[in-house]
């Protein structure tokens, strides 16, 4: 038993490692989700737009 001592005691901090570094980078991998989002809803915004001016001036299709 007291040869598994110091290979427990290696994954325990392992683990703990790996939960701290996962807390740590929660939060702007939560911003960048946040604002990737926000960018995809404006680009897709824009598009509409686009779009919808292009078939005004008879110059594409309408938006399928």
């Amino acid at each position: 038993m007291a040869e598994l001592v110091p290979t427990i005691v290696t994954a325990a901090v392992g683990v703990l490692l790996l939960v701290v570094l996962a807390l740590v980078v929660a939060r702007p991998v939560r911003r960048f989700t946040r604002a990737r989002a926000a960018l995809v809803d404006e680009v897709h915004t824009g598009v509409t737009q686009l779009r919808a001016i292009a078939y005004e001036r008879g110059k594409g299709h309408p938006a399928a």
